[in-house]
């Protein structure tokens, strides 16, 4: 029976999320919105012309890695599909790559406590795979750059030194898509490589230490030749705007973020969704998880093997280090720079599975739970309208609108934006309607019929609008939709003069 009860379980662990994510990507519910669809018309006219940097970072002037362009651009090459893009950039590299490495941490936890975690992972925190934005890719990252400096201390020699070099190379890929994070377990992982308990006494072991560091940082820097290719060719511009913000101690923003108590919260909350409980429960669970595992410890219940060691000196210079810099940082702090932290959470998680079995049983039961409300909810989700959010295929409807109306007519298409840029549309009209609208309303002339996209907002701030992309003494509307979500298409004219 056995023989057959862990390789269905195993079946199962792979084929649920990757199911459910599927579905959740080819339904077409993605949020298509501002940052998804800026990086993807980037990538797009990546494929004609390289780009040396990405996005715009949270300090001005900053620019992101170009990485994360240049893999939409490759999956581009396949399809301009949003959903196919999503799929083949986010959902699949999770989906392939993230039980993989868990199931490969076989020294560290059991392969049922590996999937247990990555079902719980793929559950409470599916929107990272069904989402197109840079940071969402990080965890992934994250799990593989722990793994490989965990597993180097198994080996000595080139073999150690060659997975601490493919650790710096993902290091830096994640420092060019999520800077914020980033920062603070680069120094996390420094403190390990430097302070690891292997390299006692040091001074025996400074050799060690000295090619383990450069092992890393080489591979750390290699990752940064587009950057150094531009600021050659733009006379270091980003660079000096780094050493200013160095010198300011990063007081460069004038906006201010998370409260020292928010922080302090949120990174309880990363645990608090890892478990789907609430902040409270969550924090609770974890201070309390840490107390138990310490007190077993010194009472010699419990202990940990080598590699345990290195998971739990990592993961704590990893938090210490991230907290550290967020708790002293005078630019904001956000939300989504906590982005990774779950990664972190869930690992301890297996360390406390694996010295507490009973918890095994408890993990199972809630995953259970788990699947059946993710399955029972993506069975609602077939019943409902898709139009009726803001969503990929609610924008996809009002474009095919727009072309169905103006056939082969000349015409022009404004939509409302509070950020003022309509990269969404932009990128709509481009691959649906093989019409390339600037993301820059001033950028674009006025020809033929005018649609005017407004979503729901403020009537004066909408009518505002209309009447300055189209003056009611040059234009009058003929036509008008409503959709579902509240989106309204006007059809504006321009009026006849006859002449006396």
């Amino acid at each position: 029976m056995k023989r057959l009860i862990f390789p269905l379980f195993y079946f199962l662990a792979i084929a649920i999320p990757f199911i459910l994510t599927s579905f959740n990507v080819f339904s077409g519910g993605m949020a298509f919105w501002y940052d998804p669809a800026r990086d993807m018309l980037s990538a797009w006219n990546n494929l004609s012309k390289l780009t040396l940097i990405g996005s715009t970072s949270g300090i001005p002037g900053i620019f992101y890695g170009p990485y994360w362009v240049w893999w939409l651009s490759f999956t581009e090459i396949f399809s301009k599909d949003p959903r196919f893009v999503l799929f083949l950039s986010t959902a699949l590299p999770y989906l392939i790559v993230f039980p993989f490495v868990l199931y490969k941490a076989s020294k560290l936890f059991d392969k049922v406590t590996s999937f247990l975690l990555w079902l719980l992972f793929s559950f409470t925190f599916q929107g990272y795979m069904t989402a197109l934005w840079n940071p969402n890719l990080a965890p992934l990252l994250f799990l593989c750059v722990i793994y490989f400096l965990v597993n180097s201390y198994q080996y000595k020699g080139k073999k150690k030194y060659i997975k601490i070099f493919i650790a710096g190379i993902l290091t830096g890929l994640a420092f060019n898509i999520h800077i914020s994070f980033t920062s603070g377990f680069l120094i996390g992982t420094l403190v390990f490589l430097i302070f690891n308990p292997d390299n006692f006494p040091f001074n025996k072991k400074a050799k060690n230490i000295f090619k383990t560091l450069l092992s890393f940082i080489s591979g750390f820097v290699i990752v940064f030749w587009p950057f150094v290719i531009f600021e050659f060719r733009h006379g270091f511009e980003q660079s000096k705007v780094f050493l200013n913000a160095i010198s300011k101690q990063g007081d460069v923003v004038g906006i201010h973020g998370l409260s020292k108590p928010e922080i302090i919260m949120s990174f309880f909350q990363s645990f608090a969704k890892l478990l789907s409980v609430s902040q409270d429960v969550g924090a609770t669970i974890f201070i309390f998880s840490v107390i138990v595992l310490t007190v077993l410890y010194l009472r010699k219940k419990i202990n940990f093997s080598h590699l345990q060691v290195q998971l739990i000196f990592l993961l704590s210079g990893i938090v210490i280090c991230v907290m550290g810099i967020y708790l002293s940082a005078k630019n904001p702090i956000w939300g989504y720079h906590f982005t990774g932290m779950e990664v972190v959470f869930l690992l301890f998680l297996g360390i406390l599975i694996s010295k507490i079995p009973p918890l095994k049983i408890i993990l199972f039961i809630w995953v259970v739970i788990l699947a059946y409300l993710q399955i029972s909810g993506a069975v609602s989700g077939m019943f409902l309208s898709p139009l009726r959010i803001d969503t990929l295929i609610a924008k996809e409807y009002v474009v095919s609108q727009i072309l169905t109306d103006a056939k082969n007519k000349p015409y022009t298409v404004f939509a409302y934006n509070t950020a003022i840029y309509m990269y969404d549309y932009s990128y709509l009209f481009r691959w649906m309607g093989k019409k390339d609208f600037s993301y820059d309303p001033g950028g674009i002339k006025n020809e033929g019929s005018v649609y005017l996209i407004l979503p729901q907002n403020k009537k004066s701030v909408l009518d505002d609008f209309v009447h300055y992309k189209t003056p009611n003494d040059l234009y009058k509307t003929t036509k008008t939709w409503t959709i579902p979500n509240g989106t309204v298409i006007l059809k504006r004219n321009p009026i006849q003069v006859r002449k006396i």
